[in-house]
C-alpha cells in the first residue's frame, strides 16, 4: 500500500509474502515520489532495519545469559541434590553421616550470597 501524501508517505509493512499486488505498489510509488524521497525512504527502511537486527542481538544475548544462569542453579541443585542423596544413603545403610551440618549450611549460604549478586 502506498501512502502518496505530500509528508512524504511510506509502503505498509505486512505479513503477506511479497507478490504482484507489491510490485505494483513499487511502481505507484516511484510514479508519486521523487527519486530524493524514495532515497529518503530507502535510508529510513535501512535504518530501521539495522536498529531490530540491533534488538534483536540484545534479546538473544540476555536470553542466553538467563539460560545460562538457569544451567548453574540447575547444577547448583544437583550437587546439593547428590549430597543430601548420600546422606540419607550413608544414615540408612551405615547409620553415618558424610558432611556434617555445618558444612552444608555454610554451603548453602554461599551459595544464597552469590545469587544475590549482580
Amino acid at each position: 500500500m502506498v501512502n502518496n501524501g505530500s509528508t512524504g508517505g511510506a509502503v505498509a509493512a505486512n505479513s503477506r509474502p511479497p507478490g504482484r499486488d507489491d510490485e505494483e505498489d513499487v511502481e505507484r510509488l516511484f510514479e508519486v515520489k521523487t527519486v530524493d524521497e524514495i532515497a529518503e525512504f530507502s535510508h529510513s527502511l535501512t535504518r530501521d532495519i539495522d536498529r531490530k537486527r540491533e534488538e534483536l542481538r540484545t534479546m538473544v544475548g540476555e536470553r542466553y545469559r538467563d539460560l545460562m544462569e538457569a544451567a548453574d542453579t540447575i547444577a547448583r541443585m544437583r550437587t546439593g541434590a547428590e549430597a543430601v542423596i548420600a546422606n540419607i544413603d550413608g544414615v540408612m545403610t551405615k547409620g553415618q553421616v558424610t558432611v556434617d551440618a555445618k558444612n552444608v549450611a555454610a554451603t548453602c549460604e554461599r551459595e544464597r550470597e552469590r545469587e544475590r549478586e549482580p
